[in-house]
């Protein structure tokens, strides 16, 4: 088993193959990541790869993706030598090739987060973007809606959700992860790349405005209350 380069114009039209970005999260937020991509670092890939691909389907194509390709090649012929997924690509050029072919990118732009400001708002507003946009989707792409059956989007997002708000107790860590999967799910239900990019950065730039205000909020509190020598 081998690896096979393809080109970020073919990726992007090939929705049933999904994309592993192997770079850090400082490295994703720095040069911008493409939609739909699913972060794993190379460490957790190989140590567990099936428990890290877990989310998605059995035998699910997979592109492997880095910034300019030279990191993913060899971890994406690992990964085909195991044959967990098949087949598996590595993206010539990376998230660079990516942009200079015109196609999105995630959080390479400056985005107002939405006036929301408590956990249940985010959550709400999580479920209008992801469902209101599966539902867009089916109804302006019959041909894509065929190969959906039985694909219900409210059900999908309600299951994201409850499964990472019962795996991670800090519920700001917990919706970061929903927003990624629910951008996997996007993409492979095939979400214009363009309105994912646009909900992805909407939703991180709110979860970055309620931590800021929460941790502000924590500040006032801490500086109110008189220290054990004053009392």
């Amino acid at each position: 088993m081998r690896a096979w380069p393809i080109t970020p114009l073919v990726l992007a039209s090939s929705r049933e193959i999904a994309i592993v970005d192997i770079r850090g999260a400082e490295e994703r937020q720095l040069m911008g990541f493409i939609p739909g991509a699913l972060p794993i670092s190379p460490q957790t890939l190989q140590t567990q790869p099936q428990q890290s691909l877990a989310i998605l389907p059995p035998q699910t194509p997979v592109a492997i993706s880095c910034l300019r390709g030279h990191r993913s090649a060899p971890i994406a012929e690992w990964l085909a030598a195991q044959g967990i997924m098949e087949p598996v690509y590595t993206l010539e050029g990376g998230v660079l090739a990516w942009q200079s072919e015109g196609l999105p990118l995630c959080n390479v732009s400056s985005t107002q987060p939405d006036p929301v400001t408590d956990i249940s708002g985010l959550i709400q507003l999580i479920r209008s973007c992801f469902v209101a946009e599966s539902v867009e989707a089916m109804l302006s792409n019959p041909a894509q809606a065929s190969t959906n059956d039985g694909f219900n989007p409210r059900k999908e997002v309600e299951r994201i959700l409850a499964e990472a708000l019962e795996q991670h107790p800090d519920q700001t860590v917990a919706l970061s992860h929903v927003i990624e999967r629910l951008a996997v799910m996007a993409r492979r239900h095939g979400h214009p790349l363009e309105h994912i990019v646009a909900n992805v950065d909407r939703l991180n730039a709110t979860i970055q405005n309620i931590t800021a205000q929460n941790i502000t909020a924590q500040n006032i509190t801490d500086a109110a209350e008189p220290s054990p020598d004053t009392r």
